[in-house]
């Protein structure tokens, strides 16, 4: 009987030698694969904060439902071209993506990828994007409010600027050059602290004595001729937030007259372009993304015809078109009272409670994808 139960504890104690042996083969192992996966991971975190060259990124390796995950901060936007270059990193460090979640707020956005490491036998990563401060989230909030930029058009004198101020919503201004209060009002709205876009009276299909100025197609098919006119249209604007076509009906269906002038303006640091859409074959704003601007278009000219009832009726369209897309642009023309004030009245009197007034820089650009 004591044989016996000497024989079972030496089995016993050898059985659990063994087990305590294999289970700690195993957990090495997986503390190994571990480490070497943390290892790459936090490199490529910090590759991933590279994606944002401001520096205004953190990231770190932590776990998310017992897995590994890597989390990043920004102070920044978080567009289609931002979103694609993200997976672009992605895939070419061989991660699969299973699912994608997001959850959107005012200026806020969070993202959370879940994926397979095809390098490390397809085991699940997770990805947690954050972003705030943001203008720009993808894809657009469906469930904030609709915006609404107005686009104060040729502005050319002070009083105007102070009348349109006087709104009490954000605005957006193009400024005139080559006239005499050019520089008095781009001052005045910088002194306000206002988005300025300068304004490119560019070739029209019928020219008229009273404009002043104009880029003709075969002007900015001269390098020079191009620089000396962009040289004299900067000289009393010489920082603003970006510039817009003015007129334009035959000079923006010209692509090569198009990367010509955007090309010079590339070199000149511009970054942000807004097509007026002097026709409705307008290749501008097209031509400006895929060439690497910020681009908008306008959507609907309110004053494009005179009288209340007119900028009444092009309203109605503006705001139905917010609710469709999420945003629209509207233009006005700084010296029509008219517009002004039935403006104002609509603004005093305004129902939609979904609306909110934004430059159009607040407005996602244009894709070309």
């Amino acid at each position: 009987m004591m044989k016996r139960k000497k024989q079972f504890f030496i089995f016993f104690s050898l059985a659990i030698f063994v087990t305590s042996f294999l289970f700690a083969q195993y957990t090495l192992r997986e503390e190994g694969e571990y480490i070497a996966g943390y290892s790459r991971l936090s490199t490529f975190a910090e590759e991933l904060t590279n994606l944002w060259p401001n520096k205004n990124c953190g990231a770190y390796v932590t776990r998310h439902s017992g897995y590994p995950m890597i989390s990043l901060a920004c102070s920044g936007d978080f567009r289609t071209k931002e979103r694609n270059q993200f997976l672009d990193a992605l895939f070419k460090k061989g991660f699969v993506l299973v699912r994608q979640e997001y959850k959107l707020d005012y200026r806020n956005g969070t993202y959370l990828f879940k994926t397979k490491d095809s390098a490390m036998e397809d085991r699940i990563v997770f990805f947690k994007l954050f972003f705030r401060n943001a203008r720009y989230l993808w894809p657009d909030n469906p469930k904030g409010k609709k915006m609404i930029a107005i686009v104060v058009n040729d502005v050319a004198k002070v009083k105007d600027v102070i009348r349109w101020e006087s709104l009490g919503i954000p605005l957006s201004y193009v400024v005139m050059p080559f006239y005499p209060q050019t520089k008095a009002t781009y001052e005045k709205l910088k002194e306000y602290n206002r988005e300025v876009w300068l304004g490119l009276p560019l070739e029209p299909l019928k020219l008229s004595p009273y404009m002043i100025k104009v880029l003709l197609v075969r002007d900015a098919l001269d390098d020079d001729k191009l620089s000396s006119w962009l040289d004299e249209a900067f000289a009393e604007v010489d920082s603003p937030y970006g510039v817009s076509t003015r007129m334009g009906s035959v000079f923006t269906k010209n692509v090569y007259a198009m990367r010509k002038l955007l090309s010079q303006l590339k070199g000149r640091r511009v970054q942000h372009f807004l097509d007026m859409k002097g026709s409705a074959q307008s290749v501008a704003a097209q031509t400006a993304a895929i060439m690497g601007f910020d681009a908008w278009e306008r959507d609907l000219i309110l004053d494009h015809k005179k009288g209340a009832k007119y900028f009444r009726k092009m309203w109605s369209k503006l705001v139905e078109l917010a609710y469709q897309k999420g945003y629209a642009i509207g233009v006005v023309h700084a010296e029509n009272k008219t517009s002004f004030l039935t403006l104002r009245h609509i603004l005093q009197n305004i129902k939609e409670k979904n609306i909110r007034f934004v430059r159009v820089e607040d407005i996602n650009p244009i894709s070309v994808e």
